[in-house]
Formats: structure tokens, sequence, C-alpha cells
């Protein structure tokens, strides 16, 4: 029996667009914090009647404007 040998061919990687995409949303995720806590301080601040030690931020969901905290 006889063997045949070959040159090794190069191997393409497909690991730059995952790891394009991972970093991305590793990026969103450390991004989507800090946002949405900015975006709730700003409302609660500027919507009428809102108390930070009586309501929570998720309460800013209800009402007119609460499309911006969903």
């Amino acid at each position: 029996m006889t063997d045949t040998l070959t040159a090794p061919r190069p191997v393409l990687s497909a690991a730059p667009a995952p790891r394009s995409a991972a970093r991305w949303a590793v990026v969103g995720g450390v991004v989507a914090g800090p946002l949405f806590l900015a975006a709730g301080l700003v409302q609660g601040f500027v919507r009428d009647g809102f108390d930070f030690t009586r309501n929570a931020i998720s309460q800013l969901a209800l009402g007119d404007a609460g499309w911006i905290q969903t």
C-alpha cells in the first residue's frame, strides 16, 4: 500500500467575523447599562411628581413618555 503525501494547505479561518461580532456585543452590553441609568435619571428629574425615594425607575415606563423607558 502506498500513501501519497500532500503539502499542507493554508487553513481559512472564520474567526475574524465572529470575533468582531462578539466584540460589538460586549461593547453594546457595556454601553447599555450606563445609558439606561442616564436616561432614567434624566426622565426622573424632568417628570413632574416623580420622586426617586418613592418611585422605581421602571415606573417611568408608565404614561405618555413611557415609550422612552420601554
